[in-house]
């Protein structure tokens, strides 16, 4: 038997080789779209084999990372085709062997499965998907559904098949660790020349944006954003900051830093927030260090209100968040002009409830409304007509109640509702060893709510966080965990 396996392999590795060969050809003397599809048709054949072992690792490696295939037209993201590629291997492994047992959380199907019916609905109802590269000439901004239904498609991939215990520490840290791709591609804009093909397979996500007093490297976000959550999904909040590992808490403070540098205000609530409910939950209140804790923190505010004038203007700007914080008058009137505009862009938009109360407005827009959009942020318009235009919302009840309507927004809030259930449930009743992670999923996705309904929620960018959670979650804990002693056995997975 391991020798027909082996052979196999060999087999499939040859004929690829040669196929690859005689595709070289083919790719030397193609160009432009012809040479990029040959090129990924490629790439797929050759990872095919490993594919078969790992789907689940690299999905959830690229769940949080920028990869994708940005040469070709779609230029689609990396976790939304292996979401696709792993949950056909799911399937196909499902129908070869009737014995496998699906990994099912049915407190979250139901209300996922109805509020993707009611995305599907109205994207019928006003026209259908909408992606020029795609054919539509009429239609343009369809690429945001995909990204919602890919990333319930991309929940189902990551949650059907159990994470064995083994592997549990591996496959969270993976999650996380993706995101440190996200300095690839301002590196390809920052360095130019040959580098620019970076961006060919790492998505700048915005680039480096210079400006005349400042500048922000966005996709650090991405790599804070890993590091921060490595730490606490391994150590925890009380791990972190043992007295014995001084290295472990400035690893966070790099992991913070790193990720201010984007100049995101939401991620300094994001880091605020996660570490004050694992506080809570840790339940580190109920002890001597909470006086401890107190006196450090007022120090440390102290020496950030006294320094935060000198610190580099992207830090700047996310510090901005904080009421009388001493940041630049230049970053001080970015900050405020951003919020300015966002409160007349809501002005605006709640004028519209009552139009797409019961059907929705749906997520695309005409092409001559895009090109109206398009000319009106290059010639003056005012600051948010492009985000009122092209459904930049900006705010977590306006981007679904408008989208959806009041059945979409009905099914959305149930959705949540169950998943804090879920991950409430596993936190408690979760295996010992996967306490730090469950306790960091479950912060992680209070602080992305509360974000989500005030001034930096967008569903369609969003959806992908609130899945990718819940999916992991599900996967660790078989389902949703019971209490103690039935929690993380294999025999009974996928019972609520």
């Amino acid at each position: 038997m391991d020798r027909t396996h082996s052979l196999t392999v060999w087999a499939v590795y040859v004929g690829s080789l040669l196929l690859a060969s005689y595709l070289g050809y083919t790719v030397a003397v193609a160009q432009g779209a012809q040479s990029a599809v040959v090129i990924t048709g490629v790439a797929a054949l050759l990872v095919a084999p490993m594919m078969l072992r790992g789907h689940q690792a690299a999905l959830l490696f690229c769940w949080n990372s920028t990869l994708g295939l940005h040469l070709l037209p779609t230029q689609m993201p990396a976790w939304l085709l292996m979401g696709v590629v792993t949950l056909g291997i799911t399937a196909l492994q499902r129908a070869l062997n009737r014995q496998s047992e699906l990994n099912v959380a049915r407190t979250l199907t139901t209300p996922m499965l109805i509020f993707s019916g009611v995305v599907v609905a109205t994207m019928l109802a006003n026209g259908g998907l909408g992606v020029q590269w795609m054919g539509s000439g009429e239609l343009a901004g369809g690429r945001k559904y995909l990204y919602i239904l890919g990333a319930v498609l991309g929940y189902f991939a990551i949650s059907l098949q159990a994470i064995p215990r083994e592997r549990a520490a591996l496959y969270g840290s993976l999650f996380f660790l993706g995101g440190l791709t996200g300095f690839v591609g301002p590196l390809g804009v920052y360095l130019g020349g040959p580098f620019q093909y970076l961006m060919m397979f790492f998505s700048p996500v915005e680039g480096v944006a210079v400006y005349d007093d400042s500048f922000r490297v966005k996709g650090m976000s991405y790599v804070g954003n890993a590091l921060f959550g490595v730490m606490l999904a391994r150590y925890g909040f009380g791990g972190t900051f043992h007295t014995r590992y001084f290295w472990r808490p400035l690893v966070l403070l790099l992991a913070m830093v790193l990720g201010l540098i984007s100049g995101y205000r939401n991620l300094l609530v994001m880091y605020g927030g996660t570490l004050g409910l694992l506080f809570l939950l840790e339940g580190w209140h109920r002890t001597k260090w909470l006086a401890i804790w107190v006196i450090g923190c007022t120090v440390a505010m102290g020496v950030l209100y006294s320094s935060a004038s000198r610190l580099p203007t992207p830090v700047q700007r996310a510090l901005a968040v904080i009421p009388l914080m001493p940041v630049s008058s230049v970053v001080r009137l970015d900050a405020a002009g951003t919020i300015e505009w966002r409160q007349e862009l809501w002005q605006a938009l709640l004028q519209d409830v009552p139009r797409y109360l019961w059907v929705g407005k749906g997520l695309t827009i005409s092409s001559r409304d895009m090109e109206w959009a398009e000319t009106l942020a290059r010639f003056g318009g005012k600051s948010w007509d492009y985000a009122y235009v092209t459904g930049e919302h900006h705010n977590g009840f306006l981007s679904v109640i408008i989208s959806f309507g009041i059945w979409g927004l009905l099914a959305f809030l149930w959705l949540l509702g169950a998943g804090l259930l879920v991950l409430w449930r596993n936190w408690k009743h979760g295996r010992p060893d996967l306490v730090n992670i469950n306790a960091l999923l479950l912060c992680i996705f209070v602080c992305w709510i509360l974000l989500f309904f005030s001034y930096w929620g967008t569903l369609y960018w969003l959806m992908r966080d609130f899945m990718g959670i819940l999916g992991l979650s599900v996967a660790l804990n078989y389902g949703v965990a019971s209490n103690p002693r039935t929690a993380g056995t294999l025999d009974e997975r996928a019972r609520d």
